[in-house]
């Protein structure tokens, strides 16, 4: 569930429906954003005037290098347009319209490094800062990996020292996919974090030699994994697949029937890129239900029924009667929320 819009006949019903919100989510210790909460009279704008600007620029695409050009001044306009509405998903927007206007090596080269720089300003595009590269890496444009690589631990760096675990978690995740390395100090950082999914990328990186300097001690992280009732706790995560993966010790979590059970299955909530240490002797591993392109289950086929033309269900309509009153639910979603 992200964004929910509710439509009320007054002002008076409008904040009965937030106050009961409120108390609902009260009882399970969670609250609304008050930042990106609010109640407007309709009627109101369909779109935010930031992303009629930037959906209404106008690419030329005539050549690579008005392209890079044009990426240019669509760039220049974005960032303006960010310090203004610094709540909103601007550059993701951005980044995410701007991968379809690259035509060649200088264009992509140019969208490298403005995406680069959005992320740099605003993480929560990552995401589409990492598709980003991908487009241009298929397109046969070589990434800019010193500069990448630089952006990447500087955020990560600055980001786990204020337990920013979103942040982290996508810079960690790009330089892995990318093949990049994690410096010493950006290690060290993320080492001393909370963040279950920023501490599993770390113990990936470090299994694929993907370091720059010594390891960090993850002592911390290991003493987190193997608590006895950490299964039920926030750390349930990170002592999973710490168990899982030879992390950590297993003991705590096979002593719980059901994690044992998906242990024994391997069942698994993280994708490592190094495959999971092998059990000690003694202990026979049940097979993994991950499927490999060599090895597919059959799955028998069942017998065409005879095709029949479904009857039509009826629809009942609701009623000014029979609904004291109208309560309207609409999902809000668009690229970069």
């Amino acid at each position: 569930m992200d964004d929910l819009e509710f439509y009320a006949s007054t002002q008076t019903e409008a904040e009965e429906v937030l106050l009961t919100w409120q108390s609902l989510l009260a009882t399970y210790e969670l609250m609304v954003n008050p930042t990106k909460t609010s109640i407007t009279e309709e009627p109101s704008v369909l779109e935010a005037p930031w992303r009629t600007t930037l959906a209404q620029f106008n690419f030329r695409g005539t050549s690579d290098q008005v392209a890079a050009n044009d990426l240019l001044s669509f760039f220049s306009t974005a960032f303006q347009l960010a310090k203004v509405h610094r709540q909103d998903a601007v550059l993701s927007y951005a980044v995410s319209t701007a991968v379809h206007r690259a035509s060649g090596p200088e264009s992509w080269a140019t969208l490298q490094s403005l995406a680069s720089a959005a992320g740099t300003i605003d993480p929560s595009c990552l995401r589409y800062v990492a598709a980003a590269f991908d487009m241009s890496l298929a397109a046969g444009v070589p990434l800019q990996r010193s500069r990448v690589s630089e952006n990447l631990n500087d955020l990560c760096e600055y980001h786990a020292k204020r337990e920013h675990g979103s942040e982290v978690t996508w810079a960690l995740w790009i330089l892995r996919h990318l093949g990049l390395k994690l410096t010493e100090a950006a290690a060290r950082s993320v080492s001393a974090m909370r963040d279950n999914c920023a501490l599993l990328l770390l113990f990936d990186l470090i299994a694929m030699g993907k370091i720059d300097g010594a390891h960090p001690d993850m002592t911390v992280a290991v003493a987190r994994a193997e608590v006895a009732d950490a299964w039920r706790s926030e750390d349930w995560l990170l002592a999973y697949e710490c168990a899982r993966n030879g992390w950590a010790s297993d003991k705590a979590m096979r002593a719980e029937s059901h994690w044992n059970e998906l242990l024994a299955l391997g069942v698994e909530f993280f994708k490592a890129s190094v495959l999971p240490t092998p059990p000690p002797p003694g202990r026979t591993p049940k097979p993994r239900l991950a499927l490999t392109p060599k090895s597919k289950p059959t799955v028998p086929m069942a017998t065409p029924r005879p095709e029949t033309t479904p009857k039509p269900k009826a629809t009942p309509v609701p009623t000014r009667e029979s609904d004291p009153w109208w309560l309207v639910l609409l999902p809000t979603d668009y690229p970069g929320t």
